[in-house]
């Protein structure tokens, strides 16, 4: 122990699911918490870019309009992203050659 790689996710307190690693054409701020067992969680390599990445998430849905001659981004809020209930928790990652 010790010399484990540490990354990052981004953890919800109160269900004890994690913002998942997603690939798909809305982009992560569409996509809500989900037990790891479900789909992995979304790791990064330092807690600023997993602060970052809450921060967005937390802004709401972006999208972008496309309707002008100058594309926007534009954010819809989520009534229930809260906060105070979403957190970078740190994460170690352990891994054997033994089977």
């Amino acid at each position: 122990m010790g010399d484990e790689p540490v990354t990052y996710a981004i953890l919800q307190k109160s269900t004890g699911k994690f913002l998942p690693q997603f690939k798909g054409d809305y982009g992560a701020s569409s996509v809500e918490p989900t037990y790891q067992d479900i789909m992995p969680p979304r790791l990064f390599r330092t807690e600023a870019d997993a602060k970052s990445a809450r921060r967005w998430w937390l802004a709401g849905h972006w999208t972008f309009n496309e309707d002008d001659d100058y594309p926007a981004r534009i954010s819809q809020k989520v009534a229930s992203r809260n906060p105070d209930d979403v957190v970078v928790v740190q994460v170690s990652i352990v891994w054997s050659t033994q089977l």
